[in-house]
């Protein structure tokens, strides 16, 4: 069972490079703050996805090898399922048990992906400090790319 925002956000809409706050319950019960993680110093890196979505799929077990790799550094991932439709085949949780993903899951996050003005899938956020927006994904990116990306922003 997936579970929803319980919180709006300080912010009202995407400004420059502020980030809206939120508070989320992940399916596995943790709560999330973005206000909170930042201040105990994280960066926060915000996967928005679709089960229906084909690269949205290619990089959710590379953005899982890349939170193992940085396990011992001050970075929170976080995945928010979006614009989602199907029944259990197509759920989020059953494809994250199906292929072994691990990171945390947020369910029917539509209203945080409105927030960041979100068009399409994927939707990726790295943000620091200050709640600054220090990298955004491109569409049309390989996954190479943005892994390489992910990687210079969140070393950065």
């Amino acid at each position: 069972m997936g579970f929803s925002i319980l919180l709006q956000w300080s912010s009202p809409a995407l400004s420059l490079n502020v980030a809206p706050d939120w508070l989320v319950k992940t399916t596995e019960g943790e709560t999330i703050s973005l206000q909170q993680e930042l201040q105990r110093g994280q960066k926060v890196v915000m996967l928005f996805w679709a089960s229906w979505c084909r690269y949205c799929k290619q990089l959710l077990p590379e953005v899982q090898l890349l939170s193992q790799q940085l396990k011992d550094q001050p970075i929170t991932f976080v995945t928010l399922n979006i614009w989602q439709n199907g029944g259990e085949n197509t759920s989020p949780k059953n494809y994250y048990l199906t292929q072994n993903i691990h990171l945390p899951l947020v369910m029917r996050a539509d209203m945080i992906a409105a927030k960041y003005q979100l068009k399409t899938t994927p939707g990726i956020f790295v943000i620091k400090k200050g709640r600054e927006i220090v990298y955004q994904y491109h569409p049309g990116s390989t996954t190479e790319q943005v892994v390489q990306d992910l990687e210079k922003a969140l070393m950065n």
